[in-house]
C-alpha cells in the first residue's frame, strides 16, 4: 500500500475532515488524485480534496537505501466559498500536522508537517482553493 492509499483513507474516514467531505465516509468520492473529475449529474463535486506527489527522496546509506522516504505532497482544498475552502484546509491541517503512526491504518509515517500554504485563484468559475504543501517521512 502506498502513502496515497493511507492519505485517502485518513482524509475520508477521520471525523475532522469527513464532515467537510459530505460526511459519507470512504465512499464519498470527494478525495481525488491529481484533478477534480468532471461534473457529476451536472453538479461540481465540492467541497473536495485533491492530492498529488511533488517530490520523493529516498535515504541512501553505504549499504543501499534504508526504506525511509521523504515525500512532498500537494493537497488542494476546493469549495464554492472561500470560507469553506479555508475551513477544509484547517481540518486537513488538524488531521495531518505532526502526524506519527499508521496513516489511514496503512502507511507507517514517522513525521508529517505543513511546508507551505497559500490561496490560489482557480480557473473554474465559482471555485475557491487553498493549496498546501506537505512533507511526509514514511517507510516504503
Amino acid at each position: 500500500m502506498s502513502l496515497y492509499d493511507g492519505l485517502f483513507t485518513e482524509l475520508t474516514t477521520n471525523t475532522t475532515t469527513a464532515g467537510y467531505l459530505a460526511g459519507v465516509g470512504p465512499n464519498s468520492g470527494r478525495v481525488f488524485p491529481l484533478v477534480i473529475p468532471q461534473k457529476k449529474d451536472g453538479s461540481q463535486q465540492v467541497p473536495c480534496v485533491v492530492y498529488s506527489e511533488r517530490d520523493v527522496q529516498r535515504q541512501v546509506t553505504y549499504c543501499g537505501t534504508d526504506g525511509l522516504a521523504r515525500t512532498v505532497v500537494q493537497i488542494d482544498c476546493y469549495s464554492k466559498t472561500y470560507a469553506e475552502a479555508r475551513d477544509l484546509s484547517k481540518a486537513v491541517f488538524d488531521v495531518l500536522q505532526d502526524f506519527q503512526g499508521l496513516l489511514g491504518g496503512i502507511v507507517n509515517v514517522r513525521a508529517a508537517s505543513l511546508e507551505t500554504q497559500f490561496d490560489v485563484q482557480d480557473f473554474e468559475p465559482g471555485l475557491y482553493r487553498v493549496s498546501q504543501s506537505w512533507v511526509f517521512w514514511h517507510v516504503e
